[in-house]
């Protein structure tokens, strides 16, 4: 899943991408960095560096992962807003050092430049002083899937992936344009954006902010994560 930042990465430099986008993250888990180290890379270091260095943040199971790489998409400042619907067993990962104020109830995501120091009294338990941030605040909430949820707007985009330790082999084609097909009857998504280098999340432009969208032909294909 972690491809997906970089698809993400590469369809802003190509102008097929505006930022900040709002994103929509269909998932059992809220992909955030709760159950690695990855955190701590990225708070101590990454989150140190100018903007541009952190566009190419390293990659692995203590760097940016598959369980992590929305913490890293908010560490470039590319999301608006973040909508986290899950299903009936999800929704208790949220990762609260990503959080405003290290709450993981919080209505944000606000990242911060922190110490070792400040990663060890957060790991005992307790918190540390409030930590000076530039960085802008992602309104986040957290939607259950069977209470009806629905999209109010068309996306724009759709990213698909698959996570090859949770399912089945391979999608074969049909699987694929079958689920390209069941995305764009059912939830309203704009023809033709599945994007076969990423997640499953869904995704549009801040559109007030930033302008439509400018739609790549992207290849409608699942790919592994």
């Amino acid at each position: 899943m972690q491809r997906c930042f970089a698809g993400w990465r590469q369809a802003i430099q190509d102008g097929h991408l505006a930022e900040p986008f709002e994103l929509t993250h269909v998932d059992a888990h809220a992909d955030l960095g709760l159950g690695d180290s990855g955190y701590v890379y990225l708070l101590t270091q990454v989150m140190h560096e100018a903007l541009p260095a952190r566009l190419h943040p390293r990659e692995g199971e203590t760097y940016l992962n598959s369980g992590n790489y929305l913490a890293f998409a908010a560490s470039c400042r590319w999301l608006s807003s973040l909508t986290y619907v899950y299903n009936s067993g999800g929704g208790s990962d949220v990762m609260g050092y990503v959080m405003e104020d290290f709450d993981p109830r919080a209505d944000c995501l606000h990242l911060a430049a922190l110490s070792k120091s400040h990663i060890d009294i957060l790991n005992g338990g307790g918190r540390p002083a409030p930590v000076g941030s530039g960085e802008p605040r992602v309104p986040f909430k957290m939607l259950r899937w069977d209470t009806g949820y629905q999209v109010e707007e068309r996306f724009d985009v759709v990213c698909l992936a698959r996570s090859p330790e949770f399912s089945r082999p391979r999608p074969t084609a049909f699987s694929t344009r079958s689920a390209r097909a069941s995305l764009m009857s059912r939830r309203g998504v704009a023809d033709p954006i599945v994007n076969g280098v990423s997640t499953n999340v869904a995704g549009r432009s801040d559109t007030e902010r930033q302008g439509r969208l400018r739609l790549g032909r992207l290849a409608p294909v699942v790919t592994d994560s």
